[in-house]
């Protein structure tokens, strides 16, 4: 999932739930979020939905803060684990 830092919890899990079980069983294996949590949040142009519905940070960024293990790039492109 491309840019999961700026886009909504709950649009996170749309392409999760339209998945077609194959023998009752779902045929996703893995979850690779993609994003960057120190750049821009979701927008939400809902001035109610944004103060009174906490939809200002991304799932991403919601696992990071909780302390899911994530791997981050430096600006040469290596990776470091957190």
């Amino acid at each position: 999932m491309e840019e999961s830092a700026q886009i909504l919890e709950i649009e996170t899990f749309i392409p999760l739930l339209l998945q077609n079980p194959q023998d009752g069983r779902s045929r996703l294996k893995r979850w690779i979020m993609i994003g960057d949590h120190h750049q821009l949040p979701p927008v939400v142009k809902n001035m109610a939905f944004q103060k009174y519905c906490n939809m200002e940070q991304s799932l991403f960024t919601r696992m990071v803060r909780l302390g899911v293990p994530y791997v981050e790039l430096d600006a040469q492109g290596r990776a470091r684990s957190r």
